[in-house]
């Protein structure tokens, strides 16, 4: 047997297993989230408010949540006058 009829052969046998693989595999990229430190997300459910996720690893429903905006809720540099001095 050739390279091409073990591939052939296995994928007619197994087709459902792997289809379902590749979907779980999908389920899981698409439901994790990680959020930068210094972040927050919003998530929409049907165009609505669901939550707010802070920094770290999130999980989210694949296909119905989507992170709707992503926003910076640090302090910057130019925020803070660290460099200037106020002695007198």
């Amino acid at each position: 047997m050739s390279l091409d009829q073990i591939a052939l052969n296995f994928l007619s046998e197994n087709t459902f297993i792997v289809l379902l693989a590749a979907f779980i595999i999908i389920c899981i990229l698409l439901g994790v989230r990680i959020v930068p430190q210094s972040e927050k997300f919003v998530v929409e459910r049907f165009g609505r408010l669901r939550s707010v996720l802070g920094p770290g690893i999130n999980l989210i429903v694949p296909f119905l949540d989507k992170v709707a905006q992503d926003f910076h809720s640090g302090t910057s540099a130019s925020q803070c006058d660290a460099g200037r001095d106020y002695r007198g």
